[in-house]
């Protein structure tokens, strides 16, 4: 959530600062008019969708383990698995939405699940 916060913050600072240098360049009377008008409230749902994309998966990435964990009844390598699938899936769904290649974006996540989970086998992360 700290990164949600940080990613909302510094692209609501950049719009809001373009709103500014273009209350410079026409000449506006009060500074910060634009950004009181219609263009600041575009400005604020814009950061709020550019928070979330990047947030809403990391989320449930961080708290899909969590949830299989506790409820599923089974060994803790079948756990890795479904969060490594699950993984790639949402990589393949970020892919759609970005008009990007799907298996080597559902390929990365899943590489990149496996590579931290073999990170925190190597430090005995339990």
């Amino acid at each position: 959530m700290t990164s949600a916060f940080t990613v909302f913050v510094a692209d609501y600072a950049e719009r809001r600062a373009q709103l500014i240098r273009a209350d410079r360049e026409l000449n506006l009377i009060r500074r910060g008019q634009l950004a009181s008008t219609r263009l600041g409230q575009l400005a604020l749902s814009r950061s709020l969708g550019s928070m979330a994309a990047p947030s809403t998966p990391s989320f449930l990435g961080a708290a899909l383990p969590l949830l299989l964990g506790a409820l599923l009844p089974v060994p803790s390598w079948t756990v890795i698995v479904l969060v490594i699938a699950a993984l790639m899936a949402l990589g393949a769904v970020l892919a759609r939405l970005h008009v990007g290649p799907v298996v080597w974006c559902s390929a990365g996540m899943g590489l990149g699940g496996g590579a931290v989970t073999w990170i925190g086998i190597q430090l005995h992360i339990t």
